[in-house]
């Protein structure tokens, strides 16, 4: 089993990997995940709205890796039980991907505490989660 722990590198998922680590068993691993989304383009067309596929940046395999270097430092400082893991996609569908792949027995993630038209019209990844999560969420 393991404990996996999302992050955006951010003080909260900070915290949040800290209190990971403070709940995994001596023989567990954290599992430090960071999800890359690529970006997308909306244009407007008629009456509707058309999403074409995301287009990766020019750059895509240099941030790749810069987000890995990064993803990788933050884990040896958390511990050798903490293992990075980089994956492509939408932050909460590539977590619960991860839970399921790994068969972890809790998810940690922080939340910005996002208020205001942002939150109502988008939601929080911490919100999606705790609503489709097949395992306990903190």
């Amino acid at each position: 089993m393991a404990i996996l722990c999302g992050t955006d590198f951010s003080g909260d998922a900070k915290r949040a990997a800290h209190a990971a680590v403070g709940l995994a068993e001596p023989d567990e691993d954290v599992l430090l995940v960071h999800a890359m989304e690529l970006p997308t383009v909306a244009f407007i067309a008629g009456e509707g709205m058309i999403m074409p596929p995301a287009v990766p940046p020019p750059n895509l395999e240099s941030l790749k890796k810069e987000l890995d270097d990064r993803l990788v430092e933050e884990a040896s400082a958390l511990g050798p039980r903490v293992r990075p893991i980089l994956t492509i996609g939408a932050p909460a569908e590539s977590l619960l991907d991860e839970v399921r792949r790994y068969a972890a027995r809790l998810l940690v993630v922080g939340s910005h505490g996002t208020s205001g038209p942002a939150r109502w019209l988008l939601g929080s990844t911490a919100d999606r989660l705790a609503r489709s999560s097949p395992v306990p969420l903190l």
